[in-house]
């Protein structure tokens, strides 16, 4: 029996006959899409560039352009061409925030989640997923995704258009629809919307390249592949429906093209991650393993993705999808070869309460994990319609008390900062100072600029005399994190002096700048979280076009004045504490930070 009749006989297959029936089954798998909504959606973390892409959005909607084309921000890079790939999620972020404070920032991103679940459980049903396989399906899915979902960011439109795209082109290959041709608009928003949208080129080009391959071998599917292949042109045209054209590609090329030192951009295998990334994998290799209810072309898919996902930690997510949407007819069938007895009695009429049991069961296991992950949060007084971010230590924590610090002392220029604080900075002290590298990477910076960076985070281990970024850039202020860039190698600078120093960050000044700034410590309050952008108090959002944000514009003078949002400073001698090893870019935006626990 070919690999066809198997999927075939499997379809035909009602859940009546395994004795659950049909309106219970789709009444469990949409409760259960409901509650990993409702999951995903609960808490919402601060991304590390969340600052800049709001700001760019709103200096856009200012400006009353789309995108700008050159770099205002950085020192190292000012006026450099700037192909921004997310130029349109940051425009819907600069007016939602503008209009709606952080509920705007939080109902886009909870609105990309239902999208993408509603789309797994449409999936599902399509496949004719069972109760207990959807189930174990939809909790795995978004628990391995937990990671990638709790942030606002760009990339969020990349699941649910992934999602949507790869679930239109499977069925197209088992029966002919007009919705094929729904992938071309969609691929031509997700390219305007974030880079991820070469996924979708990637997958349409295999459909299509399969699809010919069929055909050469069986005449009988040609009308399937001519389909597929105009399809497939007709997205890889739609990418070029942006503000930049061929700009946009070539900018791809050359930032994907070459090593990544962003951490989701590392491989799996080798990089410090969590546990739950391997749960994709272990799903495909049960149902691949136990049974034959997949076709060739689910294999090779998932080899494809799964391949991408062992490459770069950020793609673990997709493969996440892409198991769920193409192995759910698989899965069922290899839960009911490995758990029969089990399955009996989930499935028999009688084991109504059974199942009630257990699923109910499965839902306060994921609301347990949900407080728990949030405890810290609500402690904090930060409800799930707020953005948080901490404002002590780890890799998530932002230095709003050491900026607050310059703003008090009127402390502006040229500030070297770590990657992972770069939009930070420049929300809160732009157009007074500007920085020397920050999240927007590759799109702005060049190849040198990067190299001069990565030589500086190993100056700690490496003590030259000289680096580029401190003695051939004009930098004249050095704010770094304590716990992984290398303070040590600035105590060693003759040249350079601390100023500050909190239990999070040390600012380091050169000795021929602002001579008059007596140094100074600070004590970080018992407050670990608070709201984006962080200075809250001090903006007073306003709908007026000419009055966008408490009176000040981000084009004209955005100035920010934290001191109003922070406590004022204690003034105890300045201590002598020692630093940490450095990891590089481990506070990217990209990095795929597992979400806050107790």
């Amino acid at each position: 029996m070919s690999g066809h009749e198997l999927v075939d006989d499997f379809m035909n297959i009602s859940e009546e006959q395994r004795g659950i029936p049909d309106g219970e089954r789709k009444r469990i798998l949409a409760v259960t899409t409901l509650a990993c909504i409702l999951f995903a959606s609960s808490m919402t973390m601060g991304d590390p560039d969340l600052w800049g892409h709001t700001l760019y959005g709103i200096r856009a909607h200012e400006q009353g352009v789309l995108v700008e084309r050159t770099d205002p921000f950085s020192y190292t890079a000012q006026g450099a061409e700037w192909v921004n790939h997310e130029w349109l999620t940051e425009m819907a972020y600069g007016l939602l925030w503008t209009n709606f404070g952080n509920s705007g920032l939080v109902a886009w991103r909870a609105a990309w989640i239902a999208i993408l679940f509603i789309t797994i459980f449409r999936g599902l049903r399509w496949q004719n997923c069972s109760a207990s396989a959807g189930v174990l399906i939809l909790i795995f899915t978004v628990d391995a995704m937990a990671d990638f979902l709790v942030f606002v960011r760009p990339q969020l439109a990349t699941f649910p258009l992934f999602a949507i795209t790869l679930l239109i082109l499977r069925q197209e290959w088992e029966s002919p629809s007009w919705r094929l041709w729904l992938v071309i608009p969609i691929v031509a928003l997700w390219t305007n919307l974030h880079g991820g949208f070469l996924a979708g080129v990637a997958i349409s080009g295999l459909f299509a390249t399969a699809a010919i391959v069929v055909a050469v071998r069986d005449a009988s599917h040609w009308a399937r592949a001519q389909r597929m292949s105009l399809a497939g042109i007709g997205v890889l045209l739609a990418t070029f429906a942006t503000p930049y054209g061929w700009g946009l590609h070539i900018m791809l090329w050359e930032h994907l093209g070459t090593h990544q030192h962003v951490r989701e951009w590392m491989p799996l295998i080798g990089t410090e991650q969590s546990p739950i990334y391997y749960v994709p994998f272990a799903l495909a290799a049960f149902a691949l393993l136990r049974s034959r209810s997949w076709t060739w072309l689910d294999f090779l898919l998932l080899l494809v993705i799964g391949w991408q996902a062992v490459s770069h930690i950020r793609h673990i997510a997709l493969l996440a999808v892409a198991v769920a949407l193409l192995l759910a007819r698989a899965l069922t069938d290899a839960v009911s070869k490995t758990f029969p007895m089990l399955e009996h009695e989930w499935s028999a009429t009688s084991g109504r309460w059974h199942r009630r049991l257990g699923w109910a069961g499965t839902l306060l296991v994921l609301v347990g994990l949900r407080v728990y992950g949030s405890a810290n949060l609500w402690k904090s007084g930060i409800p799930p319609w707020e953005i948080a971010f901490e404002v002590t230590g780890s890799n998530l924590g932002m230095p709003i008390r050491a900026v607050s610090w310059m703003e008090q002392n009127n402390l502006h220029g040229n500030i070297l900062t770590d990657y992972g604080w770069g939009q930070f900075v420049i929300w809160h002290t732009f157009p007074d100072s500007k920085v020397g590298f920050d999240g927007r990477y590759r799109t702005i910076y060049p190849a040198d600029v990067e190299e001069d960076l990565l030589e500086f985070q190993e100056s700690s281990k490496t003590m030259k005399k000289t680096v580029a970024f401190l003695d051939s850039h004009p930098t004249e202020i050095v704010l770094l994190p304590l716990w992984l860039s290398p303070v040590k190698y600035m105590e060693s600078r003759d040249d350079w002096r601390e100023v500050y120093r909190n239990e999070q960050a040390a600012i380091f000044l050169r000795k021929s700048f602002r001579p008059d700034l007596r140094p100074h410590s600070d004590s970080l309050d018992e407050k670990t979280w608070t709201t984006f952008p962080g200075d809250r108090s001090a903006w007073q959002l306003r709908n007026s076009k000419d009055d966008v944000l408490g009176g000040r514009s981000f084009v004209d003078a955005p100035k920010h004045n934290l001191s109003s949002a922070m406590p004022v400073a204690d003034t105890s001698p300045l201590r002598s504490e020692g630093s940490v090893q450095r990891v590089p870019f481990e506070t990217s935006p990209e990095s795929g930070i597992p979400s806050p626990s107790p």
